[in-house]
């Protein structure tokens, strides 16, 4: 498994970047020497960690307008029973 040193941390290969650099720092995996201290490895600026947006699937939205249709049949029956 890759391990980002300055990270501390291992990373699964499909996490990585497209370049096979550590999506926290920028660093490439595998590239800094076991004998380097992390203080002494240049960083690049980091960059916020854009992840895709991810979209609600139909069969949510249509178990909610089929919660909401019973609830208001129940208010309904409700309504009834008490005139």
């Amino acid at each position: 498994m890759p391990w980002c040193e300055p990270c501390e941390q291992f990373y699964n290969p499909n996490t990585l970047t497209s370049g096979g650099n550590c999506p926290t720092c920028g660093v490439l995996v595998g590239e800094i020497d076991e004998t380097a201290k992390p203080e002494a490895v240049k960083l690049e600026a980091k960059k916020p960690v854009v992840e895709p947006a991810t979209k609600v699937p139909w069969h949510f939205w249509l178990l909610c307008i089929a919660t909401a249709g019973y609830l208001i049949w129940r208010f309904v029956q409700l309504g009834f029973r008490i005139f």
